[in-house]
């Protein structure tokens, strides 16, 4: 006697379709997160390795980081940056570590804002020959030339030259990751400037937690 064969009925099948549609749900959240901190490990790396670099030349330059005479060029807060690329890259001889992975969406995020100056801003910290060109990087440096301020507590940078032989060298910054008032996203899958790496003049990194114009050093 055959054996008629069974196919599954309607019910059956919404059920599995709801327990694919239910792990796809917890599945996709985790890879996003790993996604997202394989970028952090790299950011971290990234300025791991320009603070190596930047020592490089300090050794060789009267333990002085590179600073230049043009205030256009040494904003921290404004590419271009053409005179610190081309400082430090003999140092480093590797383009990407220059630019935070994180900084493709966050450009993307920021291409449309209506905030004046911001999809302008956004799009240069992206990692092109045409940003590389000008000196167009992702990354703050903060030794420079030009004050820097606007309306809000914390909100001055001033000018300041730094040098290996700085008072707090731990607590003070050398490098970080880019932040602006009115972005209304940032690096690293947080909102408001949380979660922003930062680079210290004694070489070690570590993420700042709050509005960074609040605490910077």
């Amino acid at each position: 006697m055959s054996r008629l064969s069974r196919g599954f009925t309607l019910i059956e099948l919404l059920v599995v379709i709801a327990i694919i549609a239910i792990l796809a749900a917890i599945m996709f959240p985790v890879f996003g997160r790993a996604r997202e901190n394989a970028k952090r490990a790299t950011c971290w790396s990234n300025l791991r390795q320009l603070g190596m670099g930047l020592h490089m030349y300090a050794s060789d330059h009267d333990e002085c980081f590179p600073i230049g005479t043009d205030p256009v060029q040494w904003s921290f807060f404004f590419n271009p940056k053409l005179a610190f690329a081309q400082a430090i890259y003999p140092y480093i001889v590797n383009r990407p570590l220059f630019y935070c992975p994180s900084c493709d969406a966050l450009a993307a995020m920021n291409g449309a804002s209506t905030v004046p100056g911001m999809a302008q801003w956004a799009a240069g910290l992206r990692n092109t020959d045409a940003n590389w060109a000008v000196g167009n990087i992702c990354y703050y440096y903060y030794s420079f030339l030009v004050n820097c301020s606007s309306s809000g507590p914390g909100n001055n940078f001033r000018a300041r030259v730094l040098t290996e032989a700085c008072d707090q060298p731990a607590e003070t910054w050398l490098m970080g990751d880019p932040f602006r008032n009115g972005c209304p996203w940032f690096p690293h899958g947080y909102n408001h400037a949380r979660g922003l790496h930062v680079l210290y003049v004694d070489g070690h990194v570590k993420p700042i937690i709050g509005r960074p114009r609040d605490i910077y050093r």
